[in-house]
């Protein structure tokens, strides 16, 4: 359950968030009205753009944490092709992996199948070898259409890949 800390300026309570325990985000709201609750997502779409070792682009697993339960366990996943591997099994073994396309912004895409309050997302990508990964974009979405960015490396930086993945708080 998210909590608030409140202040009140010109008939607006202007109020931070605390959802899990830590600052969510800023959220403005009318005095007496109710306060927002965190947004809650369906969709989790991952995009790549080659890497450091080669042009193509490899999957090995996506999580997404609500509560501390990955919500995206054995989900359906789409891409450009057809998948074979199971990248929602929650087993970040680099050796079963999807190849995308090739192409450059290709992108998977998780379908939770219902909304939630997504506390994380995790991502690994092939690591192998280290490489590093170009045009990283992470986004989540409630319907598909409406995206919200919560990674994107041209703004926060590429990563070398590891086994441990990498973790985005929202």
């Amino acid at each position: 359950m998210p909590t608030y800390n409140k202040a009140i300026r010109r008939g607006k309570t202007y109020s931070k968030v605390m959802y899990n325990g830590k600052s969510y985000r800023n959220v403005i709201f009318e005095e007496g009205s109710t306060p927002p609750t965190a947004p809650k997502y369906r969709y989790i779409r991952d995009f790549l753009s080659g890497s450091t070792a080669n042009p193509g682009n490899h999957w090995v697993e996506i999580m997404a944490f609500s509560a501390g339960q990955n919500v995206a366990f054995n989900k359906a996943v789409t891409g450009e092709k057809p998948i074979n591997a199971q990248l929602t099994d929650g087993d970040p073994n680099t050796y079963d992996y999807y190849e995308g396309a090739g192409n450059i912004g290709e992108f998977i895409l998780v379908d939770l199948g219902a909304l939630y309050e997504i506390d994380s997302v995790k991502v690994w990508h092939y690591y192998g070898d280290g490489r590093t990964y170009h045009g990283t974009k992470t986004q989540v979405s409630a319907d598909g259409v409406n995206w919200v960015t919560v990674f994107d490396s041209a703004i926060s930086g590429g990563y070398s890949e590891t086994p441990q993945g990498h973790e985005i708080t929202l």
